[in-house]
């Protein structure tokens, strides 16, 4: 079993990787996967990391770009009003939080089965993550 500079395991580290994102957000993650890009040198550490955090900022983009939707209608509501009219989708606004709702939920699902995975140096496979991590990390003398 490997360990890292910390004196733990090396899946321990991806655990704490993954259950700190899924519980504390962006700042855990950046500290976490900071410390194991710039520190660690275990390969599959490394790409978890990444892993992490591109999974976390594609769901933070998804859920941004969900909440723009009501922005959107609000600002052609603003536009009919100028022309004496008005424009609005009642249900528009629990559909658009339904969506960030499930996205929450998708989030959490997603970082406690990759850190459950994370436990025996697993990973969980998502095509288009696992082929941009690989174009990002491959022969790039990572540590």
């Amino acid at each position: 079993m490997q360990k890292t500079r910390l004196g733990i395991s090396v899946s321990l580290l991806g655990f704490i990787m993954c259950l700190s994102t899924c519980i504390g957000g962006f700042i855990p993650m950046l500290i976490v996967g900071g410390y194991i890009l710039l520190l660690e040198s275990n390969e599959w550490l490394r790409r978890l990391a990444v892993k992490v955090i591109v999974i976390e900022l594609g769901i933070s983009l998804v859920t941004m770009l969900i909440g723009l939707i009501p922005n959107f209608v609000s600002m052609l509501n603003y536009i009919f009003n100028i022309f004496g009219s008005s424009f609005s989708v009642y249900p528009l606004t629990s559909i658009t939080s339904t969506l960030t709702s499930a996205c929450g939920i998708i989030e959490i699902v997603v970082f406690a089965i990759m850190a459950i995975k994370a436990l025996s140096q697993g990973s969980l496979r998502i095509s288009f993550v696992e082929k941009f991590v690989h174009k990002h990390t491959q022969n790039n003398n990572m540590m």
